[in-house]
Formats: C-alpha cells, structure tokens, sequence
C-alpha cells in the first residue's frame, strides 16, 4: 500500500493487479468484479487485447477461445523499490528473454504517472498497455473529451476484418446509451489526450507512445476501461507491435 496525502494504491503483487486507486480522496478504480478481469487495472503484455494465435498457452481466452491480454495480466511480482509516493515492481518470472519493470508514482496530489520499462536485447515482437476500470456510479453521465477520432472496423469476433486495418471516423461526446469495445487513434499522430468528465469527478488521461486506445464498458455500466496501447488488436497478424531493444512508456492520470 502507497499513501501520499489524499492518494493511495494497492497492488497485489501474488498478480501484479492494481486493487485500487484513490486521488484526493476518491475511489477511482476498486477490483471489486469476481471475474478477473472485469475490475481494477492490470499490464497488457507482450500483446494487448486479442490476437488471432498465440506460441504460448494463453492466461485468459474470451467466449470465442481467442487468446486475451497477454501474459503478465495475473503474475506474481516483487518488489525493487519503495518509498512514500512510489512502488516500482517487477514479475517473479519472465517468459521470453526480456526483462521490464512497472513503477506507479504519485508525482504530486493529483497526478499518478505509470511507467513501464523494457530490455529486449532479442528485438522480440511485443505490445504493451494498461487495463484500467474507472468507476461512476453511472457511466451514462460520463462525457468524453478527446483528440481520439478514428475507430478500428472489427468483425463479430472483435477481430479487424482482412490483412488491412480499416478505420472510420468517430467523435466522442456523451455516453448515454452507447456500447464501446472498441479501438481509437488519433488520425494526424498526435500525442493523445482524453479528459473523462463526470458529475462526481474530473480525469485527464495522457500516454504519448500510446497510439492506440481501446475503450470499453462492462454491461452493468458502472466503470469504463479506457486502455492506453502501443499496438492494435491482432498485433502479430496486423504487424503493429514494436521491436524496440530498449522501450519506455508512461501512462498518466491526473485528476
């Protein structure tokens, strides 16, 4: 557990999942869902969301048996250092030849900035992102701000259709009514920004290596995962993971 003034954390480091986040007193994100997957926060890696085959036997599968999230989204961490406004963490156990750590930091009251840190020396595929659950008590009320414009075209299995991204253009506004499993860029490659407005709070959302931005709503409409990702849906397939030796990516959230 990390207090820092009106902020705390907790990661449960036997899965490296965040268990909840608080800023300035509140409730941000609470693994509070029995499935795994549908609370808290948690890392996407070394492929983010679905991917049509995997080498390795998948942690998680969907309703369709495709492959979900990676292979770090439940795995045992320790821990590499701590002090008052900060964990940084790394898993007991790595799978390929490459090595990363996680460091949550509340840089000052309002700001957490989450930073993923890579070695790669095999120039090994890979894709990364984070998976969390912002909580409201009625996402219908939730407006959302952003430079986001593009959504990616996907088939009934959330999978792009063919060998060729397709995407249309999308403005976000309200989201009374709407269901979102969906991925978002920015058309001009602009680092992105998304501000999520609500009656009970106020966040603003920045991740410049991330490119892509999947959204989603769980069926009981009292969260929204807002995931920040280096690579789209069906990386391997789709060839928009990186090969970077050496990679870092921070993830921000400001309230």
């Amino acid at each position: 557990m990390i207090r820092y003034h009106q902020n705390s954390l907790d990661i449960d480091l036997t899965t490296g999942k965040l268990k909840q986040l608080t800023m300035k007193d509140r409730q941000i994100i609470l693994d509070n869902n029995p499935h795994y997957l549908g609370s808290g926060s948690y890392l996407l890696f070394p492929w983010v969301n679905r991917i049509s085959e995997s080498e390795f036997p998948p942690q998680f599968t969907d309703g369709n048996d495709i492959p979900l999230h990676g292979l770090y989204a439940s795995a045992e961490r320790k821990i590499i250092q701590q002090q008052d406004n900060f964990i940084e963490i790394e898993p007991i156990k790595f799978h390929q030849n490459h090595k990363f750590t996680e460091k949550y930091e509340f840089e000052n009251e309002n700001t957490l900035i989450i930073t993923f840190r890579l070695d790669n020396p095999d120039e090994l595929p890979f894709g990364v992102g984070f998976h969390p659950y912002f909580l409201f008590d009625n996402v219908d009320l939730v407006e959302i701000i952003t430079n986001l414009d593009q959504n990616l075209i996907t088939n009934e299995k959330l999978l792009p259709q063919g060998d060729q991204l397709e995407w249309t253009q999308y403005k976000f506004g309200q989201l009374q009514d709407i269901q979102l499993d969906n991925c978002f860029k920015q058309s001009q490659n602009e680092p992105v920004h998304v501000i999520v407005k609500h009656p009970q709070y106020q966040l603003h959302l920045e991740g410049e290596q991330f490119r892509y931005w999947q959204f989603y709503i769980p069926p009981d409409r009292k969260s929204i995962a807002i995931e920040p990702q280096t690579s789209t849906v069906d990386q391997y397939k789709q060839k928009t993971y990186k090969t970077d030796k050496l990679f870092e990516a921070k993830f921000i959230i400001r309230i």
